[in-house]
């Protein structure tokens, strides 16, 4: 496993307004930079099958007892890896992995998501 993280890792991406929860998928935020300021949006986001053993090298993963309860994109400044916080269902545990701008934007691609403020 790389420490950085590719769109393959995430099959899909959903808003989550007027949908609900499909099996498998997790509640996931995007934080994203404007230069007026940050917008929070909701989106459902599913992992790959072999997601956990993807992250099994990752230092800070086993504290997640391999449970993963939620997931959030934050956009970095000037393009910078974004910051891909994941977190197990008590929310205590985070585990923060990077992510290339440019692989975020595929995952978008992917799944025909415009972030507000850029369509």
């Amino acid at each position: 496993m790389t420490d950085l993280l590719t769109a393959a890792l995430f099959p899909s991406m959903r808003p989550q307004y007027k949908n609900r929860q499909a099996d498998g998928e997790l509640p996931a935020a995007v934080e994203h930079l404007f230069p007026q300021g940050t917008m929070i949006d909701h989106y459902f986001v599913t992992l790959t099958p072999d997601f956990a053993a993807e992250l099994a090298a990752v230092p800070g993963f086993a504290r997640l007892g391999g449970r993963i309860s939620a997931v959030a994109f934050c956009q970095q400044p000037d393009g910078a890896p974004w910051k891909v916080h994941f977190q197990e269902p008590t929310m205590v545990e985070d585990l923060c992995i990077d992510m290339p701008d440019s692989e975020f934007r595929a995952l978008l691609a992917a799944n025909q998501i415009t972030l507000p403020g850029e369509g």
